[in-house]
This record gives structure tokens, sequence and C-alpha cells, in this order.
């Protein structure tokens, strides 16, 4: 038993010393600037094997639309962002372009302290609740209550019967 026990501490010994070793090793590499070696230890380390790549095959023309496509973002050019492409029923399809004018005009027409709410819908923010669990917004806009009286007719309830004003 005697000869097991230390022959199992030279073994965890040996194994730390060794990897401690590898570790200087990698780390003088890394500070050397070879990271490939480094990455190959990482990987030798880690036991991987890469998926096997297939680039038999390669089309030159995919991979220069692909390196078109995404170089077009890097351009400092601000008045397109795309050039036309061709659709599939072989029309020119536009991408949508958008000026910093059309952008700071939309900007300004926000109400910063109004919620956003549905577009263009009503133009008041008040809020009719209804016995039977459905809800009226904005339907009444300047003291005018037709809207609501319509819509709340439509419910089968008269006016004033079961509503409260949120």
């Amino acid at each position: 038993m005697e000869d097991y026990k230390a022959a199992a501490y030279n073994v965890r010994r040996t194994v730390k010393e060794a990897k401690k070793e590898y570790g200087e090793k990698m780390e003088q590499k890394f500070k050397q600037g070879d990271l490939r070696s480094v990455w190959q230890g990482l990987n030798t380390m880690t036991d991987y094997k890469g998926s096997p790549s297939s680039s038999g095959g390669v089309n030159a023309a995919l991979v220069n639309s692909l390196n078109n496509f995404y170089a077009r973002f890097e351009t400092n050019d601000s008045r397109t962002a795309v050039a036309p492409e061709t659709g599939e029923n072989g029309r020119e399809e536009r991408a949508l372009t958008l000026s910093e004018h059309d952008v700071r005009r939309v900007l300004k027409q926000v109400n910063i302290r109004k919620a956003a709410g549905p577009d263009a819908t009503f133009d008041s923010n008040t809020i009719v609740k209804f016995a039977d669990d459905t809800a009226v917004i904005g339907l009444i806009t300047n003291n005018d209550e037709r809207a609501y009286l319509e819509e709340y007719s439509s419910h089968g309830t008269a006016a004033g019967e079961a509503e409260t004003t949120i």
C-alpha cells in the first residue's frame, strides 16, 4: 500500500509541475504575441477538434455579394443606405431611405409630455370603463361626446348607467 501511495503522489506532483510549466510556456507565447500558438495550446488542452471546414465549392459571386451587403454599413455616404437590388420578379426593389431632415421633422412633432398612444386615432386620453369590462379610449374630444355616446349605445346600455371614468 505504501508503494501505491508513493506512486500516486509522484504522478500528481509530476502532473502539477507539467501543468505549471505548460502554463508558463503559454503565457510566454502570449507575451511574445504568438497568438496562433496560444490558441493551438488552448485547443490541445481542451481537446477541441473544431468542425470540418466546407470550403469546397465556395461561390465567389456569393462572397462578393455578402461583402457588398455588409460593407454598406461602413460607408460615410449618409445620402443612401443601400443600392437597389433586383427582386425575384425581376423588378428593381429599393430599400427604405431616410434623410436627416425627415427624421428631425418627425421627432420635432413628438410631444415629450404626452404618453404614447394610438396613431392619430383620437385627441384625448379619456378612458371610460364599462360594466362588461370593455373600455373606450379617447372618444371624448373637446367636450364633444357624440363619438362616446355612439360607442356606448352600441353596447346596449343607456348612457350614464354603468360607466366609471378613470
